[in-house]
């Protein structure tokens, strides 16, 4: 795997990366974690980041990128089960929404249209620690069933 640059003192991933007990973290490796969206489009919205510091996707190096694509496969069948919705939406993120690169990947019941917010619909609502935990909860031990990790 690709040796982190120094953390970015102003980046949010970074930062929640020294914080990771208290935010809702699905699953940890020295290359990767995951954990939930703080402003989830659908329940069970989770994030893929990796812990090297890269602005980019397009910058990401090729094992970082294989790390985390192989890692979603996973995380997507589980969120099919835990949400009990049939598609998974996923797409990456960088610079232009937390300057450091990062996978969503959301279930969804319906297409892509209904999530993102137009000028005349809500904004997205922060939600609740406790939901995020619970979720993260949910998702962690069913991901450990699937990897044959569970104890």
């Amino acid at each position: 795997m690709a040796q982190p640059p120094e953390e970015q003192a102003d980046c949010l991933f970074c930062k929640g990366f020294r914080l990771v007990e208290t935010d809702a973290v699905v699953t940890t490796s020295p290359a990767l974690t995951v954990l939930m969206d703080k402003f989830p489009l659908t329940d069970y919205h989770v994030l893929l980041a990796p812990r090297i510091h890269i602005p980019d996707f397009f910058q990401l190096p090729d094992d970082v990128l294989g790390h985390i694509t192989l890692a979603a496969r996973d995380i997507a069948q589980v969120l099919r089960a835990v949400s009990r919705r049939p598609k998974i939406a996923l797409f990456w993120a960088g610079q232009e929404i937390e300057g450091h690169a990062h996978m969503h990947l959301m279930p969804l019941s319906n297409g892509l249209k209904r999530l993102f917010a137009g000028p005349n619909e809500k904004p997205r609502i922060e939600a609740s620690l406790t939901t995020l935990r619970e979720q993260a909860a949910t998702v962690s031990a069913a991901l450990g069933v699937v990897l044959g990790t569970s104890q």
